[in-house]
């Protein structure tokens, strides 16, 4: 029997952004004869900047920049939502007060009409004709998912066995209170419509579950995962080395670590290295952090953006002595992954699925969402109090937990047979 898998990204293969999704499509298509990768928010210049599988297809579906096409679907759905006289469709009960959340939900079916035409304009249908099964997968539980639904319904008109229609589902796509709303459009359409969900993390699962009980029979679990590179050397150092590794995101309070490190007064020094971010937002970060420091027994290094293979490389060459996290809210951070598949021991926030990947005082430590900048330079000093022994069976107890949880090997294979079943 032959199977084709159609996947929606965000930007994935193209630019930067979803490196994470490296790990997966390697493994997850052995399992499919084709997979077409439909990166619907790219920019149309965007260059191919990861390698893909020899049977897999990647395309941009976007016509101009993404700013462009974004600023036309808001001003169409501000143009719906004055002049469509209520004959607009949408599945969400919001009252005529809700002004921002009306028009944020217009912006979404917006977006999802304009996604869905661009998709169905490249994708090969006469080709998806010659499959048994085709099977549409999403990325995300936002407008990708949407587009997904559409495009489903569409192949089944034209005679094409599509199967089903699968999402993951991961953090900001989960949980309402991290959107300036509280509020994701679509919720129980998408739930309703889909034939599977899967969340990356347990309490992603049990968010979903407690939130839309009548769906929780199309909602599971299926961790992500990384590759298995080795684990990073270990050695004595007179300088404590901090890794923090993210985009900058407001979500994930970056200059927060810098705010800590200014109240540092131990006596051993300590190197802070950032991996992430680029720009005006790296550079604004770069002179916070020298006001913030100086004069300190701290220095900093930001790397910028680095690709997957990059980051492997430093933490296979490096012998970092902790890694941190800082974010407001998470999933279950691929960033903590990689880390503890190294044997780098772990400092997070417990917020979102944080703690199904840091077991607090075995695997690293976690810390109070809401911690004050006084709370965490006391944790790392601490931390930085342990002794060698200690720190050896932290690094341990954490390469352990990755191998039993975050295996991409297994992980991926698994999830691939769930899909294709």
């Amino acid at each position: 029997m032959s199977n084709c898998l159609i996947m929606l990204t965000n930007t994935y293969p193209f630019d930067g952004g979803e490196y994470f999704i490296e790990n997966e499509i390697e493994i997850v298509s052995r399992s499919f004869d084709k997979v077409i990768i439909c990166a619907l928010d790219a920019n149309v210049n965007d260059t191919l900047t990861r390698d893909v599988p020899s049977n897999t297809a990647a395309f941009i579906t976007g016509m101009r920049s993404r700013k462009s096409e974004r600023a036309e679907d808001l001003i169409r759905a501000s143009m719906n939502m004055f002049f469509s006289k209520g004959k607009n469709i949408a599945h969400d009960d919001i009252t005529d007060k809700d002004f921002r959340k009306k028009l944020f939900r217009e912006y979404f079916l917006s977006r999802t009409r304009r996604q869905y035409r661009q998709v169905m304009n490249k994708l090969p249908v006469e080709e998806l004709k010659k499959y048994d099964r085709v099977i549409i997968y999403s990325y995300w539980l936002f407008v990708t998912a949407n587009v997904a639904v559409e495009i489903k319904k569409k192949l089944l008109s034209l005679g094409i066995n599509a199967e089903k229609v699968i999402s993951r589902a991961h953090g900001y796509d989960i949980y309402e209170e991290r959107d300036p709303l509280k509020y994701l459009p679509e919720r129980e359409y998408l739930l309703e419509n889909l034939d599977k969900v899967f969340t990356c993390s347990k309490h992603g699962e049990k968010h979903l579950k407690e939130k839309y009980p009548s769906f929780a029979g199309k909602i599971s679990c299926s961790f992500l995962g990384t590759k298995d590179y080795g684990i990073s050397p270990k050695s004595e150092r007179e300088i404590f080395t901090i890794v923090t590794c993210s985009s900058l995101n407001p979500v994930k309070r970056v200059w927060r670590v810098a705010d800590a490190l200014s109240l540092y007064t131990g006596a051993k020094s300590i190197k802070w290295i950032h991996i992430g971010g680029s720009g005006k937002k790296l550079q604004k970060l770069k002179t916070y952090t020298e006001q913030k420091l100086s004069g300190k027994k701290v220095t900093f290094e930001f790397k910028g953006q680095m690709t997957n293979k990059q980051v492997n490389e430093f933490y296979l060459s490096n012998s970092p002595d902790m890694f941190l996290n800082v974010s407001e809210s998470e999933g279950v951070p691929v960033s903590i992954m990689e880390a503890a598949s190294f044997g780098i021991p772990v400092m997070a926030t417990d917020c979102g699925g944080t703690k199904e990947a840091v077991e607090n005082g075995v695997t690293g430590k976690l810390i109070n969402k809401d911690f004050s900048d006084s709370e965490l330079i006391k944790e790392i000093m601490e931390f930085m109090s342990l002794k060698r022994s200690e720190i050896d069976k932290m690094s341990e107890s954490s390469r352990n937990m990755w191998m039993k949880k975050y295996n991409a090997e297994k992980n991926y294979s698994d999830f691939a047979a769930k899909i294709i079943s």
